[in-house]
C-alpha cells in the first residue's frame, strides 16, 4: 500500500488518527465527490457501514463523532475542537444534517450509521462504505480505508497499491533504500553537470560501488587530447564526522584546453596587432620629427652648395 509521508504526518484530532482523522476525512471526502458529481443536492439519505476494527473499536475512538463531523463538512486539520462537541449534540438532537454544510437530509444515527463487527472488508481492517440515496432512487457509494496517521485511500488505489493518477505529484519516486541514494546522489551532481569541460561524473558509496553516473551528452572533439592530459579521473572523497561516506570521480574532456588554447591563440593574435600598430604609429612620428627635418636640412645645404644662395634658412628643429 503506498502512502505519501505527507499523510502520515499531519495536524489533527485524536484520540486516534487511524479511527477519527481517517473517518472523518473519507467522510468529508465523500460528501465532496457529491459535490463534485453534481448530486449533492440530490441527496436523501446517507448510510455508512464500519468494518473490522473501525466497527469494534471505533466508538471508544470517537469513530462515530468522527463520521458525523466530517459528513458536516469538517476536517482534521481545520476543525474547531471547542464547537465540535455541539455540533455533534445537534445532530444527534434533531436528526438532521447539513452534508458538506450544504444540503440538509435526515440522520437518524443508530439506522445510518452501522457497526459491523463480525465482518471486514477485503484489504484492511480500517473499512468504511459510504452510500448515498438519491431523489430518482439510484444510489453512490464508496469505500474507504484509513491506512494509518490519518491517511485514507479509496477501494481503487488500495486494490492496485499505487494512489490515483495525479494524485501524489512528488517530484521524486522511489520503492527502495538504493533508489532514495541514488537520488539524491543525482541531484547532487547536477550542479557539476552544468560546468563545462567535464566528460562524465561517478558517485560511488563508502566500500566503492557505483552509486549513480552522468556522462556528457556533448561528444568529445578531440579524444586524443584528453586521454593525454586527462588519463585517469580526479577523485575527491566526501566526509562526515571525520568518515568517508563516498567519493566522487570527475573525468574531464577536451573542448576546456581548446577553449584555453584558442583564447591563447586570439590573445596572442591581438598582442600582435597591437604591436604593429604601434610600430605604425611610431614610424610615423620618427619620420615627422626627424627625417623630414633632415630633408630640409639637406635642400637648404644643396641651395647653398650649387646656387650660392645664402638666404634660406631652416626653422630651429629639437632633434639633437
Amino acid at each position: 500500500m503506498v502512502c505519501s509521508v505527507f499523510d502520515l504526518f499531519k495536524i489533527g484530532v485524536g484520540p486516534s488518527s487511524s479511527h477519527t482523522m481517517g473517518p472523518m476525512t473519507a467522510a468529508c471526502r465523500f460528501v465532496e465527490g457529491l459535490a463534485e458529481r453534481n448530486v449533492l443536492a440530490a441527496t436523501e439519505r446517507v448510510q455508512v457501514d464500519l468494518y473490522g476494527s473501525l466497527a469494534l473499536t471505533g466508538k471508544g475512538h470517537a469513530t462515530d463523532r468522527a463520521i458525523l463531523l466530517g459528513l458536516a463538512g469538517e476536517r482534521p486539520e481545520s476543525i474547531d475542537p471547542d464547537a465540535a462537541d455541539a455540533k455533534v449534540e445537534r445532530i444527534r438532537a434533531s436528526a438532521r444534517l447539513r452534508l458538506g454544510a450544504a444540503h440538509e437530509i435526515g440522520f437518524v444515527e443508530s439506522r445510518d450509521l452501522l457497526f459491523h463487527q463480525r465482518e471486514k472488508l477485503p484489504h484492511h481492517s480500517n473499512g468504511m462504505r459510504f452510500t448515498a440515496e438519491l431523489a430518482d432512487g439510484s444510489r453512490e457509494a464508496a469505500i474507504y480505508y484509513s491506512v494509518g496517521g490519518g491517511a485514507v485511500v479509496d477501494e481503487a488505489a488500495v486494490a492496485r497499491n499505487a494512489p490515483p493518477d495525479g494524485a501524489w505529484d512528488v517530484p521524486y519516486r522511489f520503492s527502495s533504500g538504493a533508489e532514495l541514494l541514488a537520488i539524491a546522489a543525482r541531484e547532487g551532481l547536477e550542479p557539476l553537470t552544468r560546468i563545462p569541460g567535464i566528460a562524465r561524473l561517478r558517485v560511488l558509496n563508502d566500500v566503492g560501488r557505483p552509486v549513480t553516473e552522468w556522462t556528457s551528452p556533448t561528444a568529445d572533439p578531440a579524444p586524443m587530447l584528453s586521454r593525454v592530459f586527462f588519463p585517469r579521473p580526479f577523485a575527491v572523497t566526501v566526509e562526515r564526522n571525520g568518515s568517508t561516506i563516498g567519493t566522487i570521480e570527475v573525468w574531464g574532456d577536451s573542448s576546456t584546453l581548446i577553449d584555453y588554447v584558442r583564447l591563447g591563440l586570439l590573445a596572442g593574435l591581438a598582442c600582435l596587432l597591437i604591436t604593429a600598430f604601434g610600430t605604425i604609429f611610431l614610424a610615423r612620428r620618427f619620420e615627422y620629427e626627424l627625417v623630414k627635418p633632415l630633408n630640409e636640412i639637406a635642400t637648404v645645404a644643396h641651395d647653398v652648395r650649387l646656387h650660392r644662395r645664402f638666404d634660406k634658412r631652416v626653422q630651429p628643429l629639437g632633434i639633437a
